[in-house]
């Protein structure tokens, strides 16, 4: 990926495979000799790490949630909205949307799978 970029922004470079095991040796040098010579440090730099996540999440959901809009509980409990995607079927659309959600890589896959080569026809 690194050298990709390169590649990419870099109009005047010319690639060699060489190049990309160099880097490689990078990737897995720095955390050694992170890890070997600034033990005393890296401990400092992985408790400010943990704290900044957990202070950005918060600060994160504090935001969202003051600025989001707002809608009704009617509209929120009440209305579904299925024909955005294109299906005007609610089971299909429901079952299109939450199974790469719910099932992760395996999920997608078989999402993939049934509506690949499915007769759109049927289902709408």
């Amino acid at each position: 990926m690194v050298t990709a970029l390169i590649i990419f922004n870099k109009e005047d470079y010319v690639y060699h495979r060489w190049h990309t095991a160099l880097i490689m040796w990078l990737f897995i040098l720095t955390p050694l000799v992170s890890n070997l010579w600034f033990k005393k440090v890296l401990n400092v730099i992985e408790t400010a790490g943990g704290v900044i996540h957990v202070v950005f999440f918060i600060v994160s959901i504090i935001t969202l949630a003051a600025l989001a809009r707002r809608s009704t509980n009617e509209f929120v409990f009440d209305t579904l909205i299925n024909d955005a995607s294109g299906w005007t079927n609610p089971g299909v659309a429901f079952g299109i949307g939450l199974l790469p959600v719910a099932l992760g890589p395996v999920g997608k896959i078989y999402t993939e799978y049934v509506y690949t080569d499915a007769d759109i026809a049927n289902y709408q």
